[in-house]
């Protein structure tokens, strides 16, 4: 009875993912994502699978790797995945200064941009969706997207029943629509100062309602 299933996974290897999601073990978690989607194939073959990555200067590099690493148990395993999402990290102001030196902001343009095309290659290899925020494209200034970001919807045989998506256009992704149009949540971390900026983009008159800046 389950429609989504997702795992966080924010390093795409044993080094950069223990040491972010201390005291997690790589190995346990991708053989928890192996049994999934042997599960999938057997039970529920609609079961989307999809990671979320939260991005900062600590795993951006590692991003090609993650979604290595998703293809590469996909391959193993047989199974489909859905999509891998990403967000940049969000720090908010009660939180330690320190943290505020790893936000994606103090990562070069260029490495930036060699890192999503070649996040684009390796998804278009595994025929795996990237769902990352048009924010994070225009922060590096990388505005052609590949075709990765629809590759799904192109190359399977029956056309895909997408249950749910992610707004592109929100800072970090967290309000998500079905086909009707309608809202399904809003981030409890997205902070206003991130409202701000579509309300200014958009005139949106009522910024107390994460529904109406959508």
């Amino acid at each position: 009875y389950i429609d989504v299933l997702g795992f966080s996974l924010d390093g795409g290897t044993k080094e950069v993912f223990e040491s972010i999601r201390t005291p997690a073990n790589f190995e346990h978690v991708i053989g928890t994502i192996k049994e999934w989607i042997k599960v999938q194939k057997i039970y529920n073959p609609d079961l989307l699978l999809r990671t979320s990555t939260t991005l900062s200067k600590m795993n951006i590099e590692d991003l090609p790797n993650i979604v290595e690493t998703v293809g590469e148990a996909i391959n193993e395993v047989g199974g489909r995945w859905d999509s891998i999402y990403c967000q940049p990290v969000v720090i908010e102001d009660y939180q330690s200064v320190e943290l505020k030196k790893i936000t994606l902001e103090h990562v070069p343009l260029e490495t930036g941009r060699d890192i999503l095309k070649e996040t684009e290659k390796v998804a278009i290899k595994y025929n795996i969706r990237l769902d990352i925020p048009q924010s994070i494209y225009e922060m590096f200034g990388y505005n052609s997207k590949s075709e990765s970001v629809n590759i799904n919807e192109e190359k399977k045989q029956e056309p895909e029943v997408l249950k749910e998506a992610f707004c592109d256009k929100l800072s970090n992704g967290y309000l998500s629509y079905d086909l009707n149009g309608r809202v399904g949540f809003a981030c409890c971390f997205m902070d206003k100062k991130y409202w701000r900026d579509l309300i200014e983009r958009y005139n949106i008159p009522d910024y107390k309602n994460p529904d109406i800046i959508y």
